[in-house]
């Protein structure tokens, strides 16, 4: 029986009873400004999915099937053939899909893992890792490498247990295939959280947040997942390695650290030991107008080099600023407020609401100390040019989080390309950066024959840089979007490595960022991954075309 997991859409993001629905106004303005068809039919039926044949023979996978769940219906193979980028959502919306695994194991044990992993060595079968499936880089499609091998997908589904609490040290030790609610449920009973929250959190696993380096909302404040692993244990065909768990450690290059972002190229993340934090008592939250994104930046450049930063702040420039403002409903709160102070702006500093960029900051800890942090904060930003709008704009930010991505759906349902995309680099080379991403995506969306729309948010803020989330839209070619989104993903991603940017600050490199990653390490840099992989995985057949060539 295949075990319970947070329901989603097949063809989609998330829960099948859940939207976030454009708002008319919304609607009508993307419908125009990008002469959208309207819609874009879909596939409807996950069970006439068209699939490649079954590779495997009727007694081939006999020797493994008393130890684990073994499922090759249509609709799970549908389900873990892929992730949810764009691409990946243009090929499941159209019914057939080039790849998918041939069958799915679930594995319920260390000790049936580890069997799955010798016998599929020993035969030749592929195994791609799969936790929640939520990967926008293409990191768990159902590739198989050279040749005509099987791909089984090993779901982390039923490795998914609380091993151990320590309320003492602050750390527990949990498997890999829990996923975000349930973590931080079993946390919250002792009063303790992990504190990150990517956007994916409700559908997206512990084992993937760690195998993808995921950087969290809070990550200014509470760390990436980089900051938050103590220690891990991990399987090959051949091994299962235990590396770290100490609070610090000299003896030799941190181990941790080669795993951590080595998306099931280096073996399969069975366990994971984390740093926790106290459940935060008080969770004050802002908004800010600037007269434009150049003076934001600014100042979240001085707000990043105080002792205490907020957990959470942003910045959108202005045409996400606006697109905000139209997902607003007409006469909600949001909306008259900022339209009201956006007038005493326009009064008082000359400055056009359309012109001004929203900065969103969240503070969470003890009662006092946060509270005093977040005036502090206040007032730095106002003397820094910014104009306070309250808390309302935030707390709607917030109590939507994790819907945003629900937004692409209803985009594509119209007949829309949309996608993300996000890099990071020094405060010193930003504005560069900003600019040349943003001409590029705009110059190949409308050498496409589009109207563009591209925005872009700083989300995660270092002492000495920040990233950039750039989200970016237009018509879809209704003959062929694939050939259309890789020529924008070309153009965007070469400008980002010419001015000095990484080609993903959080989202992994999986099969999509493949070209542009020996390039930022260095072909010495992919040799040493490439040797540890050989290592781990002699025969290859551990999440294959992923990360490395």
């Amino acid at each position: 029986m295949k075990p319970d997991t947070p329901e989603s859409r097949w063809w989609g993001w998330g829960s099948p009873g859940r939207a976030y629905p454009l708002p008319e106004s919304a609607r009508d303005y993307l419908v125009r400004a990008l002469d959208l068809p309207g819609r874009w039919p879909r596939h409807e039926n996950i069970e006439t999915v068209e699939l490649p044949p079954v590779r495997f023979g009727r007694n081939d996978l006999a020797s493994v099937a008393a130890s684990c769940t073994l499922l090759s219906d249509t609709a799970t193979r549908v389900r873990h053939a892929m992730g949810r980028s764009f691409r990946d959502l243009v090929r499941l919306r159209s019914g057939r899909l080039p790849v998918a695994p041939d069958c799915v194991a679930f594995p319920g044990s260390g000790e049936s893992l580890r069997r799955l992993l010798a016998t599929a060595a020993e035969r030749d079968w592929v195994c791609v890792p799969f936790g929640g499936g939520t990967s926008v880089v293409g990191g768990v499609e159902a590739l198989n490498g050279a040749g005509d091998r099987p791909v089984l997908t090993l779901s982390m589904a039923q490795l998914r247990r609380v091993l151990d609490i320590d309320p003492t040290s602050r750390t527990a030790t949990l498997e890999a295939g829990i996923f975000g609610p349930e973590l931080e449920s079993a946390l919250a009973r002792h009063a303790l959280t992990l504190g990150h929250f990517p956007q994916s959190f409700e559908f997206s696993t512990l084992g993937g947040w760690v195998a993808t380096r995921s950087a969290g909302q809070g990550s200014t404040g509470n760390g990436r997942i980089d900051d938050l692993v103590v220690g891990l244990q991990v399987d090959t065909p051949q091994h299962t390695t235990r590396v770290g768990g100490f609070p610090a450690s000299a003896a030799g290059p941190d181990l941790v650290s080669l795993y951590l972002g080595s998306e099931g190229r280096l073996g399969v993340i069975r366990e994971v030991t984390l740093r926790l934090r106290p459940l935060p008592r008080s969770c004050p939250v802002r908004a800010f107008l600037f007269r434009s994104f150049a003076e934001g930046c600014a100042a979240l450049r001085e707000i990043a080099a105080r002792p205490h930063r907020p957990t959470v702040i942003r910045l959108s420039d202005e045409t996400e600023t606006e697109l905000f403002l139209r997902l607003s409903p007409p006469g909600t709160t949001v909306k008259k407020l900022v339209h009201r102070v956006g007038t005493a702006l326009l009064s008082r500093r000359g400055v056009p609401l359309p012109g001004s960029c929203l900065v969103l900051f969240s503070f969470e800890g003890e009662e006092g100390s946060t509270d005093s942090a977040a005036r502090d904060t206040r007032r730095a930003l106002r003397g820094l040019g910014g104009v306070d709008l309250g808390a309302s704009p935030a707390l709607k930010w917030r109590s939507e989080r994790f819907a945003h991505p629900y937004l692409r759906d209803e985009l594509l349902d119209l007949g829309a390309l949309a996608d993300t995309l996000e890099t990071c680099t020094s405060w010193s080379r930003l504005p560069g950066l900003y600019a040349a991403v943003r001409q590029a995506l705009r110059r190949a969306i409308e050498e496409s024959g589009s109207a563009a729309l591209v925005l872009c948010h700083i989300s995660h803020l270092y002492a000495d840089g920040a990233s950039l989330y750039f989200t970016f839209i237009g018509r879809a070619d209704q003959i062929d979007p694939l050939t259309q989104w890789q020529r924008i993903k070309d153009a965007a991603s070469e400008a980002i490595l010419r001015a000095g940017g990484t080609i993903t600050h959080h989202h992994a490199v999986g099969y999509e960022h493949r070209p542009w990653f020996e390039e930022e390490v260095g072909a010495a840099g992919a040799d040493l991954l490439r040797a540890a992989a050989q290592e781990a995985d002699p025969t290859g057949i551990l999440n294959p075309g992923k990360l490395l060539a």
